[in-house]
């Protein structure tokens, strides 16, 4: 109900972005459980995979004002999520931690974890890879990848990455 509740409320939801474009399409929502959310479209839409909504649980949000949401409110780990991972420890402009999802939709993740770390520039990047510190990176120069790809130790590659940038523009 919670959610059922704030949805379609734009001059409080819109946060920078159009996060619910769509919502005429809505033909009803239900709480179906205290588990369940039941959204009912008038005609098939794309809205379930093309938007952003996130859904977020009551008893961490329901005392924050939308005003302090967009600003200064910082959600402490563990962060809540419905992805393989969640965030259990964070650093601002260090690292965040992440362990498994024992509630994952497959089933809980194998691995015991991962840690993001961040970096201004590459040059740490390409020197934990280096040595063995890192197992993972990503942002590399040219010149660097090059350097790396003479490494018998490392395996340099090409992944194709689905990412939407967002170009927006205050005209306040």
């Amino acid at each position: 109900n919670y959610l059922r509740n704030s949805i379609g409320k734009p001059d409080e939801l819109n946060a920078g972005f159009n996060n619910i474009s769509g919502l005429d399409q809505i033909q009803s929502i239900t709480a179906l459980d205290d588990e369940t959310l039941q959204i009912v479209t008038k005609v098939p839409t794309r809205l379930a995979f093309d938007n952003y909504t996130m859904i977020v649980p009551e008893h961490i949000w329901k005392d924050i004002s939308y005003a302090d949401a967009r600003g200064a409110f910082r959600n402490d780990p563990p962060l809540v999520g419905t992805g393989p991972m969640i965030v259990s420890e964070f650093q601002q402009g260090q690292f965040a931690r992440l362990v498994p999802n024992p509630h994952f939709r497959t089933g809980q993740p194998k691995t015991a974890g991962m840690v993001f770390h961040f970096f201004n520039t590459a040059d740490p990047i390409a020197q934990g890879l280096k040595s063995g510190a890192l197992d993972y990176g990503i942002s590399l120069t040219a010149a660097q990848w090059a350097d790396l790809s003479d490494n018998p130790d490392i395996v340099v590659g090409e992944a194709r990455v689905e990412q939407r940038d967002y170009l927006a523009f205050n005209t306040a």
